[in-house]
């Protein structure tokens, strides 16, 4: 079952004019941490990395998937930079699998905040939970432009049955910066948790994530379960049938 966002969302990509020039306190923050690695020249090679990456935050944000590095830019400071983000990264994922994941926590907010906040793509990722509410896999289901996103709801319930999920957390992001949802991003996920509902997985909450910050649909009151609970719980033996069923199909037709 494809479901594809169309431009019915609320959200515009629309981050407003770049200023030319990086915040003096941003620069003066890279500066003094580049500073070891690029000695007196540590200021201007700060501006040109804050030039090619935005702000102090998208810095840190992108450059832990930056590949190729440009020929402008010291490639030491560069690597150096990459090495504190994939620590900062580290410490993050360590905080949110030390114990239950809780979708109002702050662990998780800030690690999903990091890590989705500036990307211009759209991405739609489902944290699989086990019976403890301990995260199995944060894994990513669908990825597309500003404003279209193509998400399998079969593949969804197919990967937490793999994994022997009890719980989903739903997670996208807006690159437009506004965290609020569109009416399809309520429809979807009142969709999947009517889905989910007969193979006895939870959907505990869709957060929607932007620059401006996090958004809850089940804070905002947005999923009202007692109206879209018409499918029973299966039985285990009922489930198992159908878990095997689905994944015979998977294997003769593939993806729809």
């Amino acid at each position: 079952m494809g479901l594809r966002t169309t431009a019915d969302s609320d959200c515009r990509f629309n981050q407003g004019p770049k200023s030319g020039k990086a915040p003096r306190r941003d620069i003066e923050t890279l500066a003094g941490i580049i500073s070891p690695i690029v000695s007196n020249q540590a200021e201007a090679e700060a501006e040109k990395i804050l030039a090619k990456f935005g702000t102090f935050r998208e810095l840190f944000q992108k450059i832990g998937n930056q590949t190729a590095i440009p020929e402008a830019l010291n490639r030491e400071a560069i690597e150096y930079l990459k090495i504190i983000a994939m620590s900062f990264n580290f410490a993050l994922e360590e905080e949110l699998v030390s114990g239950p994941v809780l979708a109002a926590s702050g662990s998780l907010r800030k690690y999903l905040f990091h890590s989705l906040s500036s990307s211009k793509k759209e991405m739609f990722r489902v944290l699989f939970l086990d019976t403890n509410s301990r995260l199995i896999e944060d894994r990513l289901m669908g990825i597309g432009t500003v404003n279209r996103i193509q998400i399998y709801v079969r593949e969804i319930i197919r990967d937490a049955l793999e994994l022997d999920a009890t719980a989903l957390i739903l997670v996208h992001n807006h690159p437009c910066g506004d965290p609020s949802p569109s009416k399809f991003d309520i429809a979807l996920t009142n969709k999947i948790i009517n889905l989910c509902q007969s193979f006895d997985l939870d959907v505990l909450d869709h957060l929607i994530v932007a620059k401006s910050g996090v958004a809850s649909l089940r804070s905002m009151g947005l999923l009202d379960e007692g109206e879209i609970s018409v499918s029973p719980k299966l039985p285990t033996f009922y489930r198992s049938v159908i878990e095997s069923w689905i994944e015979s199909v998977f294997k003769t037709f593939g993806r729809a």
